[in-house]
């Protein structure tokens, strides 16, 4: 089962007191109204059992109306079922009640309310919204709608929960999409999805962790890179000054930071200014070491280039 169909089947379950408005989400963005010579009549398909379950019995109980249901079972590719349930008495009124065909009204006192308005995101998640799944590297919360006003209205919607989001055209769907982990999470709060956001939580701070350490890792292996590219310099410099003429010819402190680098080549020039401090009892630092190294290096230049001899 994937990670959103997971989170459907917990919010599926859910019942409260705005349960009205998770169902007219629902109905709205993955209902189909038809029109037949028996009037209006209301179909819904979903391929989460606990999704039709939910319609089913809100429907079924608060209108008094018997549902004509099927499962069909579709033998292609990933043979899919799927579960559906036609909804023909009292088509009028349910379609009026739920805002089903204009959704702006019903939205605009949906939004009076937060409960309410996480009630109506939580059937719009059922409805028409997923998340990717918690293996791959990047965070991804998205709702598919065939209309641009209503994809905005979800917009309006999320931000009342202080969650932005955008919208993108693909194909012929506008697209509502979330890419920030920590309002993902919190989407999944406010629909109720407890055990998902925990699920959901645990993963990303894993990652965050396991990211960290990365960086961390990466940075140390710049570092000793460095390092040991600059050491293998020095040391270059040293052998010229040890081929041209002999350390002997620098003066002490030089001779004891060769005679250092030589020994530690692998080590950093802090870590070096610490070996020289201890051998010399004279305290001094990285840059001090440096500068050191600058005279060693013009040392060995001037040798090579013959403008001093040994």
């Amino acid at each position: 089962m994937s990670f959103s169909s997971t989170i459907k089947t917990e919010v599926a379950l859910l019942n409260d007191e705005y349960e009205k408005d998770t169902i007219a989400a629902l109905l709205r963005c993955a209902g189909n109204i038809q029109l037949s010579n028996h009037g209006l009549a209301i179909e819904f398909k979903s391929e989460n059992s606990k999704i039709t379950q939910k319609v089913f019995k809100y429907i079924s109980k608060t209108y008094q109306i018997p549902i004509k249901s099927a499962i069909v079972k579709n033998m292609k590719l990933l043979k899919k079922t799927q579960y559906i349930i036609i909804i023909r008495e009292k088509a009028n009124q349910i379609i009026h009640d739920l805002g089903i065909m204009d959704e702006t009204e019903y939205i605009k006192e949906v939004s009076k309310s937060k409960p309410r308005v996480q009630a109506y995101l939580a059937g719009l998640f059922l409805g028409c919204g997923s998340v990717n799944d918690l293996k791959v590297s990047y965070y991804h919360l998205e709702f598919c709608v065939l209309n641009l006003d209503f994809a905005k209205e979800i917009v309006k919607l999320l931000a009342k929960i202080d969650i932005p989001a955008k919208i993108v055209t693909r194909r012929a769907q506008q697209v509502v999409y979330v890419k920030k982990s920590d309002k993902i999470g919190d989407f999944l709060s406010n629909i109720k999805a407890v055990q998902s956001y925990l699920q959901f939580e645990d993963v990303r701070a894993y990652k965050d962790v396991k990211n960290n350490l990365n960086r961390i890792t990466n940075c140390d292996m710049a570092n000793y890179i460095r390092t040991t590219n600059s050491a293998k310099v020095q040391l270059e410099y040293i052998k010229i000054i040890e081929e041209k003429a002999n350390l002997s010819v620098l003066d002490n402190d030089l001779q004891i930071l060769c005679n250092l680098r030589k020994e530690y080549q692998d080590i950093s020039l802090k870590e070096l200014a610490v070996k020289y401090s201890e051998v010399t009892s004279k305290p001094i630092s990285k840059s001090g070491i440096n500068h050191l190294f600058i005279k060693i290096k013009k040392y060995a230049e001037l040798l090579k280039s013959g403008d001093i001899n040994g």
